[in-house]
């Protein structure tokens, strides 16, 4: 009798393990893809005013070239 409740108590401490890794994996791929995406939106951000930098030095240099 003591055998097999230590046999479920070792089960149920097992699952209990499984189930925190697994909740601790899905939260690092949450962490890493909410890293990312802000990592793409300040690249976008960074490439929108480089292209934004360079419209305006045309423009500049149209302007004084009329």
């Amino acid at each position: 009798m003591q055998e097999k409740e230590e046999a479920a108590l070792a089960q149920e401490a097992a699952e209990a393990e499984r189930k925190r890794q697994v909740r601790e994996e899905l939260q690092a791929a949450k962490d890493f893809q909410i890293r990312l995406k802000a990592e793409r939106a300040a690249e976008e951000k960074r490439l929108e005013e480089e292209f934004k930098q360079k419209l305006m030095a045309k423009f500049a240099e149209d302007e004084r070239l009329e």
